[in-house]
């Protein structure tokens, strides 16, 4: 019994293989038949398949960019570099500008100091005896 048993399971083995080995031989007869059909329309029509050829490798190649993670551009750097250098510019301007500012202000508060003590050292009476004066005749004349 296991003899039939070895020799049905050893047919159908045999079977299964020797339909793989027929169909393999026609997929292997229908890649030669495609193949030279291809090649006959490459051969007949060679501007369309280059300009085929062309437009499949621009769209492998926009594929392939686009995983890519996006590098600097050039002028993305040098928009940055003009940045640091308005940055700095603007930076030692606005301390030339409070230096400026500070001896502006001093020279301000100094002439300012220098106006306050002339005023306190005119003397008055200069100004004042002649106005007392007048006023002193002119109540004479009214009295």
């Amino acid at each position: 019994m296991e003899t039939d048993q070895d020799n049905l399971q050893q047919n159908r083995t045999s079977s299964f293989a020797n339909d793989l080995r027929g169909r393999a031989a026609g997929m292997q007869e229908g890649a030669t038949e495609a193949l030279h059909r291809a090649d006959m329309y490459v051969r007949e029509n060679p501007v369309p398949t280059i300009l085929g050829a062309l437009a499949l490798g621009f769209f492998i190649g926009v594929l392939v960019r686009s995983s890519e993670p996006t590098p600097r551009s050039r002028w993305n750097a040098a928009r940055d570099d003009a940045e640091d250098q308005l940055r700095d510019l603007l930076s030692s301007l606005a301390k030339k500008g409070r230096k400026a500012y500070k001896k502006s202000a001093s020279a301000v508060r100094d002439t300012i100091s220098d106006a306050t003590d002339a005023a306190r050292n005119i003397d008055m009476d200069d100004y004042t005896d002649p106005v007392t004066s007048w006023f002193g005749k002119l109540w004479k004349k009214m009295s």
